[in-house]
């Protein structure tokens, strides 16, 4: 009875704090309410499908020349340990390192005991291929390699917002509307609209990728901190390379505009394991386990919706543009389906030659995304919620403005 007790305790507190979201500056209103909808998945895996008496965490035995691991039970209550290790089981929304989260994200380690050389439960395997490049990190050379790459993107990401912030700011509004101003009137009128509009979407592709530059900014600092000066020898696997494999994949879907590979390869796996094992016990409890990949997808975008549109109507509370955020996630499964099904299609139905047929094909798929893309990405870029909390991330130190402080 406690658990659902529980459960119902979160609901209440997330229809409370959507439903009266607090004052607070744009971008804490906007983790504020993304979060608040989020915790009742969270909630439901952590209270219902794997209670806490059976979690297990992997640690690090106190060996100097092997890593060695296993799997340990949670620590006694009212402990140090315990309280870190709720701490992890909160925030590490991914379980990297937990017995419910991904098998394939463990450490490289060849085999796996207990304290007294008891057997324990022996970490199973990754197959071929599914081995994270940072898991494979074990020597001092190729964690200092690690740790150069993994600031490089965090500094990288910290620049990027900066640099949205500065010139999405200031003068530009007056600037973009001189530009529409004169393309409209030095080209022809459908040449003028075709140019604006291409302007409109990249610039509200550059304002959606704040977002992926928080996660990596965020992730990469919590990691230097961890890794980087802390080490295993003091806070013990969180100290490790694996723990914080990449946030993002391969960018080739996106230049592809392929929503499958973007939403499946390239986008953050933030939520990706939490929503797979709610969806897996829906499956189970309702005998649709044959249909598990089509709720998956519809899953996954339905509580994105909720999540961001309470995120947006924390930040400014406007009834449409909120529904506008929601509809733009649940319109990408008919997106996806489509662009699935033309992968499906035999590549000689569109063109004699093997070589052109797939160029064909790819640039159908491609043409599809682009079209969807420009009919509902604005419906969340344009959002007033979003892009205040694009435009008020925090930026302790400003790199434009010392620049420009030392003219």
């Amino acid at each position: 009875m406690v658990a659902p007790a529980a459960l119902g305790l979160v609901i209440g507190s997330v229809i409370y704090t959507v439903g009266f979201p607090p004052a607070l500056p744009p971008w804490l209103a906007w983790l504020n309410g993304f979060i608040a909808v989020l915790s009742i998945p969270r909630a439901i895996e952590l209270l219902l499908l794997f209670p806490l008496p059976e979690l297990k965490r992997v640690q690090r035995l106190d060996v100097l020349t092997i890593p060695i691991y296993s799997w340990e039970s949670l620590p006694p209550r009212f402990t140090v340990q315990r309280a870190a290790w709720i701490l992890d089981l909160t925030y590490n929304i991914r379980g990297i390192g937990w017995s419910h989260g991904p098998q394939h994200r463990l450490p490289p380690a060849t085999s796996f005991v207990g304290k007294n050389n008891r057997p324990r439960m022996v970490l199973p395997n990754p197959k071929k291929g599914e081995v994270e490049r940072d898991t494979q990190i074990t020597s001092r050379a190729g964690q200092a390699k690690w740790l150069r790459r993994r600031l490089a993107r965090t500094l990288l990401a910290y620049v990027y917002i900066d640099t949205f912030q500065h010139f999405s700011q200031g003068r530009f509004p007056a600037y973009w509307a001189h530009c529409q101003m004169t393309l409209q009137e030095g080209l022809p009128g459908w040449a003028a609209w075709g140019l604006i509009e291409a302007l409109r979407m990249v610039h509200s592709l550059l304002l959606a990728l704040c977002i992926p530059a928080m996660i990596v900014f965020t992730d990469g600092m919590i990691m230097m901190v961890m890794v980087g000066v802390l080490g295993h020898g003091r806070v013990g696997t969180w100290g490790e390379p694996w723990m914080y494999p990449s946030m993002f994949g391969s960018v080739v879907s996106l230049l592809q505009m392929d929503f499958h590979g973007i939403w499946g390869e390239w986008w953050h796996s933030l939520f990706r394991r939490n929503f797979a094992n709610l969806v897996a016990a829906v499956a189970t409890m309702t005998g649709l386990e044959r249909f598990e990949g089509l709720l998956l997808v519809w899953m996954t975008f339905i509580l994105s919706a909720l999540m961001h549109a309470a995120a947006v109507y924390a930040v400014v509370p406007h009834t449409q543009a909120t529904f506008l955020v929601a509809l733009n996630y649940l319109a990408q499964p008919p997106v996806i389906f489509l662009q699935t099904a033309i992968k499906a299609i035999p590549c000689r139905r569109f063109g004699r030659g093997e070589s052109s047929a797939a160029i064909n094909k790819a640039l159908l798929q491609t043409a599809l995304g682009l079209v969807f893309y420009y009919c509902t990405f604005a419906w969340l870029t344009d959002s007033p919620g979003f892009r205040a909390f694009a435009q008020t991330l925090p930026i302790p130190v400003s790199l434009w403005r010392m620049v420009q402080g030392n003219k």
